[in-house]
């Protein structure tokens, strides 16, 4: 369904709702051809906010009560919306703030622009009358940190995912990945940082390394932000210790490709630059909490293989 923007103003979804499923000849436009459509006729759009019942249900904790907007009011950048917006829109305009509505993830036209009014309590994000600033496409919203440390540190079971009898096929390892398993706990420990409770980030980011070993999880860049955390944290014992072992397993990578034939090397560069990029990052971090005797060694490391990385993709 296209939008055909007939008024700035902003109207309540409930509307939009009526009027895109009306029969009605003025609620539609004609196309070239003669035939008659049904449109979205603004790009603003409004959801009011019954506080009294979002502070009842648990939508809004007590302690956030003063964020509560009245009405959430924002625009639609798209040109069209298709059936599955549509159905959202219904959704969220017949919910009346009743139940819960969650979202798996956020950055797709099911979300209809409403990032900023996301929170992270888990595994998903729920839609809540707060409106916060979003940090980027995939780290939208706001991270509620009491629910989400009880969630992601009691409530939530990881079926022995870390356990060395239990076999994680690569479906699985996959799937870690798709639901973001480690920057969840790290997007947690980052805001108990910025709230000044270091211990507690420290038990979210110990959870989170006993929960994905490099044995069951192969580590990736999430572990720089993991160490990152960890310095923030001055548990600089912790952090190093993931750099050096992030180093080396980059290490083992690049001197494995770099020991193959060129045709090799060139069908796997993008492999092998991301690997160069992560101990770049390494470097970067390390020499950023003064741990120098570490970023020179891994920069002397990355010197060697690069050199031979030019070396191979030169034909010398």
């Amino acid at each position: 369904m296209f939008v055909q923007e007939r008024t700035k103003q902003a109207a309540n979804l409930k509307d939009i709702i009526e009027f895109v499923s009306s029969d009605l000849p003025q609620a539609k436009v004609e196309s070239t051809s003669g035939e008659k459509f049904n449109y979205i006729p603004t790009r603003n759009f409004r959801l009011p906010v019954d506080t009294a019942l979002v502070l009842k249900n648990g939508t809004v904790s007590l302690k956030d009560r003063n964020m509560i907007v009245p009405a959430i009011e924002w625009t639609y950048n798209r040109s069209s919306m298709g059936k599955s917006g549509l159905i959202v829109m219904d959704i969220l305009a017949n919910n009346n703030w009743e139940r819960p509505v969650y979202f798996a993830s956020l950055g797709h036209e099911g979300t209809l622009g409403l990032e900023n009014y996301m929170q992270l309590e888990g595994f998903a994000y729920r839609f809540v009358p707060i409106q916060s600033q979003s940090i980027g496409r995939y780290e939208a919203g706001r991270i509620e940190s009491d629910r989400l440390y009880i969630n992601l540190m009691s409530v939530f079971r990881y079926g022995g995912m870390n356990d060395p009898d239990v076999y994680l096929d690569d479906f699985h390892v996959r799937t870690t990945s798709v639901i973001r398993l480690r920057t969840r706990f790290i997007q947690l420990a980052n805001e108990l940082i910025n709230q000044g409770d270091t211990a507690k980030a420290v038990r979210v980011l110990d959870r989170s390394i006993e929960l994905t070993p490099n044995e069951k999880i192969p580590f990736d860049y999430t572990i720089i932000q993991i160490a990152n955390a960890y310095y923030k944290c001055n548990r600089f014992e912790k952090a190093n210790a993931l750099v050096n072992q992030l180093a080396e397993i980059s290490n083992e990578k690049l001197t494995y490709y770099l020991d193959q034939k060129q045709k090799f090397i060139v069908a796997i560069n993008e492999e092998i630059l991301y690997s160069f990029q992560v101990l770049q990052n390494l470097i970067s971090i390390s020499k950023s909490f003064n741990q120098t005797d570490i970023s020179n060694r891994i920069n002397s490391l990355s010197d060697q293989l690069y050199a031979a990385y030019t070396t191979k993709t030169s034909g010398h």
